[in-house]
């Protein structure tokens, strides 16, 4: 990935490991600054937050259950008083990863 995301805010479900964490750390190397999304994992949470912050970037982690509604109300609302907005969303459920931002909904890549 070659975009300028410099002072983007991006949200990255799923980001304690695997294709969430790889995104969230390519995004940052674009300039995004991000919140690191985790269910479980806190320590890979963690690790994703210290790998974003290595690149200059700024990051934080949150922890929901995304398949609840109250939860995913409540996560967004963390993330808009800790970083203000969010620019861009990524969700990556069992199979796909979308990049949702203002303009456009791409499907990045099939697990």
């Amino acid at each position: 990935m070659h975009a300028d995301l410099k002072d983007t805010v991006a949200l990255v479900t799923g980001a304690s490991g695997g294709i969430g964490q790889a995104t969230a750390v390519e995004l940052a190397g674009c300039g995004a600054d991000l919140a690191v999304h985790y269910h479980r994992n806190a320590e890979g949470a963690a690790e994703t937050v210290r790998r974003v912050e290595a690149l200059g970037r700024r990051a934080q982690a949150f922890q929901a259950d995304v398949s609840e509604a109250a939860a995913s109300r409540k996560l967004v609302a963390e993330v808009l008083g800790a970083f203000g907005r969010v620019d861009l969303l990524d969700y990556t459920p069992d199979r796909f990863s979308f990049v949702i931002s203002r303009d456009t909904v791409s499907t990045v890549s099939p697990r």
